[in-house]
């Protein structure tokens, strides 16, 4: 009987195996175990009948699902960035006294209702694009009638934010213009000092830590969230006041280089008189 060279016989039993996966390269006992590949079509039960179980994740997959309705095509979710413009949503709803998780699906619903007009004025139909139409959602569909919608008051919460010493959250929750326009006409501060001062801790959070980071991104954001103002606020030109601080946050997805149009949601003028 002839004997097989061991050479051989180990050469035949490599190349009987099936090859592995790129993945099980790295992880060899990850070797001949085929995984089925999952399904990225969304589920029906992704989204509960109570809208107080959705979370961010599942408003990305709503917006997913109802572009492929309403758009045609496969929308590709990222969830990382797809959810933080939820989120900015949600909070925008929050900031106006309603119902965030109601209204942010309601939202979504006029914005695929509204799609060639966004489409028309933004040339893309996407979370980033669709968020531009925030306002107009509330003007049009909550503020439609001023008798039945009265403006949200937040005086006696910033005259609390003072009392307890708490200025800085002012700025951080209220944003620039409000928060200035309260000092000055309020407190009697001085606008040049004011304008000072700002910068000043504007350039101490920048070169702080992260939360100091935020906290200023914060601060910016609240004063593109709380607009549109009243004229006769004070800094509405703060983009370019300190432009050389806020032009580096211009990419984040909330960053908008103008303020919203139309009436303001705010009772602006027991700070503004």
């Amino acid at each position: 009987m002839k004997t097989i060279d061991p050479t051989i016989d180990l050469v035949r039993k490599v190349y009987s195996k099936p090859v592995p996966l790129q993945s099980e390269l790295t992880n060899p006992f990850n070797a001949n175990k085929r995984r089925k590949t999952k399904s990225t079509e969304i589920k029906v039960d992704e989204f509960p009948d109570d809208i107080n179980k959705w979370d961010n994740r599942t408003f990305s997959k709503y917006f997913g699902e109802q572009y492929k309705i309403h758009v045609g095509g496969f929308y590709k979710i990222t969830f990382t960035s797809d959810n933080q413009i939820m989120q900015s949503i949600l909070d925008f709803m929050e900031d106006n006294k309603l119902s965030k998780k109601e209204h942010a699906k309601l939202f979504l619903d006029w914005c695929f209702a509204n799609k060639d007009v966004i489409i028309s004025s933004q040339s893309y139909f996407l979370p980033t694009t669709i968020r531009n139409f925030l306002n107009k959602y509330y003007q049009d569909q909550i503020r439609q009638n001023d008798d039945t919608t009265p403006l949200i008051d937040i005086f006696s919460e910033i005259e609390e934010l003072y009392a307890n010493g708490r200025q800085r959250e002012i700025y951080s929750k209220y944003g620039i213009p409000v928060a200035s326009t309260y000092f000055i006409n309020k407190k009697n501060f001085d606008y040049e000092n004011v304008k000072i001062n700002l910068f000043t801790l504007f350039e101490t959070l920048a070169e702080g830590n992260i939360e100091q980071k935020r906290l200023l991104g914060d601060i910016f954001q609240k004063s593109i969230a709380r607009s549109p103002y009243l004229n006769s606020m004070y800094l509405l030109d703060w983009r370019d006041t300190f432009s050389s601080l806020a032009d580096k946050y211009k990419k984040e997805s909330w960053w908008k280089d103008d303020d919203y149009l139309g009436k303001p949601r705010f009772d602006y003028d027991k700070i503004a008189k």
